[in-house]
C-alpha cells in the first residue's frame, strides 16, 4: 500500500506522512502541543499559534509540524505571521547553496541566536 499518490505539486507541498515528506525534500521538524485540535490551535514553545484547520487528536496531546527550508525567512518577513525564536545548530555549506540562506548578509555562527518567521499555510501537519 503506498503512503500516498498524488501530484508532485501534491506530494511535495501537502505530504501525508513525515516519510513521504523527507522522501521529496528537507525540513525542518517542530513539535508543538495542542491547545485546541478542532480550531487548529497549537503552542509551540510559548508562542501560541493558529493553523487555521483542524488537527488530528494525539493521545499526548502533541503534533509534529514541518517546515520547508524555503518557507522560513530570517526575522520579521510581510506575510509571515508566525515568528519563532531559536539557537542556530548548524549551518551547511554545499557549494552554490548554503542552507541557511539569508539575502546581502553572511550566514549565522553556529550557536547564535534568531527569529525566524513563516506563514502558517507553510507549516505541514504530519502523521505518524
Amino acid at each position: 500500500m503506498a503512503d500516498q499518490v498524488g501530484t508532485p505539486f501534491e506530494i511535495y507541498n501537502r505530504p501525508a506522512t513525515r516519510f513521504v515528506a523527507q522522501f521529496v525534500g528537507t525540513l525542518n521538524l517542530i513539535e508543538a502541543s495542542v491547545i485546541d485540535a478542532k480550531a487548529g490551535k497549537v503552542k509551540v514553545g510559548d508562542v501560541p499559534v493558529a493553523l487555521n484547520r483542524a488537527l488530528p487528536t494525539t493521545a499526548n496531546g502533541k503534533v509534529r509540524l514541518a517546515l520547508r527550508p524555503e518557507t522560513i525567512a530570517f526575522g520579521r518577513h510581510e506575510g509571515h505571521n508566525v515568528i519563532l525564536s531559536g539557537r542556530i545548530a548548524g549551518v551547511h555549506f554545499l557549494g552554490s547553496v548554503i542552507r541557511v540562506r539569508r539575502p546581502d548578509a553572511p550566514p549565522p555562527e553556529v550557536g547564535s541566536m534568531t527569529q525566524i518567521s513563516v506563514s502558517e499555510q507553510d507549516l505541514l501537519t504530519l502523521a505518524a
